[in-house]
């Protein structure tokens, strides 16, 4: 083999040994993101008429789709009554009245989201414990609400909201609204395993071998 093969193949073969010594240190990826969307709508009351919407995310590594699911925050599932996933929340944002809330937001870091055989149901997120704020467009009537698990136990709504009776247009004002969720489509494409990539770098350190084989045959 003259000189130029040679350097082809130490340049060729050093590449994989290099991509699978990368491997060595990337994590695998193990499951993935899953994002929906939500819409607080129908509301009666002062708000009648407005929609706020909102987002989640979270990790979907141990998402069955079957029975009864929870998605939480660092510290719990809220009244989550049964078997639940922490840690799993990453991401929650509602854009309600002009701010944005989010996970952090919420108290006691208690914010949920709830499936019942891989269909969202609810959300637990309770800003009320933070008493009334003053929002961008509350006109001068703070205001409380919550997203709440309606499920075993009183038949509340999913969202509610109560301004104070202090002053402003919305002074005293209360009501309700439902939840409508719907899945944003991911466009991830998971990282191959590295036992895959390895398994790709070691076919093609084979095929390389096999042309150097027939060159020196040739040569």
């Amino acid at each position: 083999m003259n000189n130029n093969a040679w350097r082809k193949l130490a340049f060729a073969t050093g590449g994989i040994v290099l991509g699978v010594a990368s491997l060595q240190v990337s994590p695998a990826f193990a499951g993935g993101l899953t994002t929906y969307d939500f819409k607080v709508t129908n509301l009666t009351g002062v708000l009648a008429g407005k929609t706020f919407d909102g987002s989640f995310s979270f990790k979907n590594a141990n998402f069955k789709k079957q029975g009864f699911e929870s998605f939480c925050d660092t510290v719990g599932c809220g009244d989550n009554p049964s078997a639940f996933e922490i840690d799993t929340l990453v991401d929650f944002e509602f854009n309600f009245l002009g701010r944005k809330f989010t996970q952090f937001d919420e108290p006691y870091r208690r914010t949920s989201v709830y499936f019942l055989d891989g269909v969202p149901k609810n959300i637990f997120y309770h800003q009320n414990d933070g008493g009334y704020q003053e929002l961008p467009e509350t006109e001068g009537s703070p205001v409380i609400f919550v997203m709440t698990y309606t499920g075993g136990g009183a038949p509340y709504p999913p969202f509610l909201y109560q301004f104070d009776g202090f002053g402003g247009s919305y002074s005293g004002g209360v009501g309700a609204g439902d939840v409508i969720f719907s899945e944003r489509v991911s466009t991830h494409k998971p990282t191959p395993e590295p036992a895959t990539l390895g398994g790709l770098s070691a076919l093609g350190l084979g095929l390389l071998m096999s042309r150097k084989k027939k060159t020196q045959k040739s040569a």
